[in-house]
């Protein structure tokens, strides 16, 4: 059974069953963004390097204006479509083109990102942006009549082996024409060693010349990776489906679990104690903005210390920078790489703390905890039929709503955008020191490059904070949700007449054995 077979099951079975909402609409999303997916191949390197030129080349369409300013410059997502259409969101570009080239590429999304240059460190953090939590395939683009990368370039490929962020990506020399064959191929090998050193090989590289219309390597790479799709999409999607299909399993046996054991009288006493569940997700709703004034003011005092000490380390060697600028790069990196893993610690624990003490407050929720003992008992008594137990006084450990599972899961969430925080650092300090420093090496410079950096980390923070109380807050009220969804789900399947429960016992259990199936 292929990928395609197995979702179309996946979603028979989950669509057979009522009861399953929430997962409904999981696997409705998930067969969304399976059908939608498209490879996309992200075009990054310096400004003016000739990124756009090679798109239109590729597109055979004058598409992307090619002379637009850094300050200017802003992504583009292009891709194929019957239906020509053009949006913007999120400050991106959408452009769905009937185009013939892109049609025999129709299973890649060419993506255009702004110039990576230390003048707009802001233009590094949308190309880091984007290539976070994700698949692309980096086309990594430089200007073979410079006869390198350029520092930006390199400090950028450093940062994304910092971030622990593996891709096989794509080297494009450009603008051959403009050197002798020989020095073309000497600076496509010495490139390759650089970043070998750096980070790792290119997966392909190539030569190329938009003036002598010199793509057709590039055109032949892209063909490649189009033909691999299928291959490619199920790698990526294959992780998400097996959950789905161990959520939807486990789904299945609390229904068949529920099913077997649940009488009448105990669902009407059920059904007057969820009434009281709203008054609790009410009261986590007008906590929100509490939260997010005690994260912000944590948050701030952890990257305060991060960059004081950045600031005293510069201040350090000093005497250093004076001779030898360059080094200023290095060190920079040199202390973000010791000091990051004591910084995401101690914003861990701001995160761990949050949740612990919000947790405490729902302890306090008695309905809460009586609905919690009862699923756990229910299910923990059910085979040996002692169903009088289930509502009887308190058993102990068994609480369903917890936050263990969310802290994994919020500070994964939250990685992304303190890697922009330290992206932002580094870009910044180094940019504005490695510039400031050609008219005057002060410590001056040190100083108002940390306090530049300040200004711009205190947005930052205030999107972290917001974010890091939306998805506690969610969170925990989805815990919540689904234990009330849970028994609305006991109270609707207790009617059933007893002989239909019997068959829908067995209906469940040959999905279940089906959806194991799927997962092997």
């Amino acid at each position: 059974m292929n990928m395609n077979e197995k979702i179309k099951k996946l979603k028979e079975i989950a669509f057979k069953y009522e009861e399953l909402k929430e997962i409904q609409e999981k696997v409705q999303n998930f067969i969304k963004e399976y059908e939608d997916f498209k490879i996309p191949i992200v075009f990054i390197g310096e400004f003016s390097v000739g990124k756009s030129s090679l798109i239109n080349k590729i597109l055979d369409e004058d598409l992307l204006e090619v002379n637009t300013t850094p300050t200017t410059a802003k992504p583009y997502e292009i891709c194929y479509s019957e239906e020509e259409k053009r949006y913007n969101k999120d400050g991106i570009e959408f452009l769905f083109l009937k185009n013939k080239n892109l049609k025999n590429i129709k299973n890649l999304k060419i993506v255009d990102l702004p110039g990576i240059t230390s003048q707009y460190f802001e233009h590094t953090s949308i190309v880091e942006n984007y290539l976070a939590n994700k698949y692309v395939i980096p086309v990594v683009v430089m200007d073979a009549s410079k006869g390198a990368l350029s520092d930006e370039v390199i400090s950028f490929i450093r940062g994304i082996k910092l971030n622990n962020q593996n891709f096989e990506y794509i080297l494009v020399v450009n603008k051959v024409d403009r050197i002798s064959e020989e020095e073309a191929n000497r600076v496509l090998e010495n490139t390759i060693s650089i970043l070998r050193d750096i980070y790792k090989e290119p997966i392909y590289a190539c030569k190329t010349s938009v003036e002598e219309s010199k793509i057709s390597s590039l055109i032949s790479i892209l063909h490649k990776y189009n033909n691999k799709y299928d291959e490619i999409r199920q790698s990526i999607f294959i992780k998400q489906f097996e959950e789905l299909v161990s959520e939807l399993e486990m789904n299945l046996e609390q229904i068949k679990s529920l099913l077997s054991f649940l009488s009448e009288s105990e669902i009407e006493n059920l059904s007057i104690q969820l009434e009281e569940l709203k008054n609790a997700e009410e009261e986590l709703k007008s906590q929100q903005e509490e939260e997010i004034i005690k994260i912000r003011k944590k948050l701030e005092e952890e990257f305060e210390k991060f960059m004081a000490g950045l600031e005293n380390y510069l201040y350090i060697n000093f005497e250093t920078y004076v001779k030898n600028p360059k080094r200023i790069e290095t060190d920079i990196y040199n202390y973000i790489e010791r000091e990051q893993p004591k910084l995401y610690e101690s914003l861990e624990g701001i995160f761990k703390r949050t949740l612990f003490e919000i947790e405490g407050k729902l302890e306090n929720l008695e309905i809460l905890n009586k609905l919690n003992e009862f699923l756990f008992n229910a299910t923990k008594f059910a085979s040996a039929g002692r169903i009088g137990e289930l509502i009887g006084g308190v058993v102990g450990a068994g609480r369903i709503v917890s936050t263990a599972g969310w802290i994994t899961k919020i500070s994964r969430v939250l990685s992304h955008p303190i890697t922009i925080i330290i992206t932002i650092i580094a870009t910044g300090v180094i940019g504005f020191l490695l510039d400031r420093f050609k008219r005057d090496k002060t410590k001056e410079a040190i100083r108002d490059a940390i306090q530049s950096v300040r200004r711009e980390l205190g947005k930052e923070i205030n999107k972290i904070s917001e974010r890091m109380s939306e998805e506690i807050i969610n969170a925990l009220n989805s815990e919540i949700i689904k234990v009330k969804d849970r028994f609305v789900q006991v109270i609707n399947m207790i009617r059933d007449k007893k002989t239909e429960q019997k068959t829908k016992i067995a209906q469940i259990e040959m999905d279940i054995k089906i959806l194991k199936g799927l997962k092997a």
